[in-house]
Formats: C-alpha cells, sequence, structure tokens
C-alpha cells in the first residue's frame, strides 16, 4: 500500500517520466523506487525460479488431502 504522500505511477504515465520517476532516490529504509506492478513481477519471476516459499503446515494439508485423493506429491511434500 502507498504511504501518504508517495506518488502513484500509472500505466498511462509518458515513458520519459517513469525514466525520471526510476532516478528518484528512494525513500529511507526502501530498496529502490518501483513503478506500478514491479514488485509483484520480481516476486513472480523469483518465484518461478526458486519455488514458492510455503507454510509446513500447509504442506502437511495438502499431502494429507492428496494421499486421500489418491494424487502422489514430491518426496520432500509429504507429512
Amino acid at each position: 500500500m502507498a504511504s501518504p504522500g508517495s506518488l502513484l505511477v500509472t500505466l498511462s504515465t509518458p515513458r520519459s517520466d517513469k525514466f525520471a520517476i526510476k532516478g528518484l532516490p528512494p525513500d529511507e529504509g526502501a530498496d529502490g523506487v518501483y513503478l506500478l506492478g514491479e514488485r509483484g513481477f520480481e516476486a513472480m519471476s523469483w518465484g518461478s525460479l526458486a519455488g514458492i516459499p510455503v507454510v509446513r503446515g500447509t504442506l502437511t494439508r495438502l499431502a494429507t488431502l492428496a494421499a486421500k485423493l489418491n494424487v502422489a506429491v514430491p518426496g520432500d511434500c509429504g507429512p
């Protein structure tokens, strides 16, 4: 969620303005300046390469359900 006073960049923002915005310094404690959707795209790209982290309890519940439905699960995902 955007903080008060932050700038929302939309898809209709001219390309030159987007490059100017990316050149702004990030807020203190922030790891960069992101345009709308960039963080989500980075997370999706990272998840595609490294996998999506899932809490062990969720894996256990899914593996239990898969066993009831006779669906095979990878060896490291079982209860």
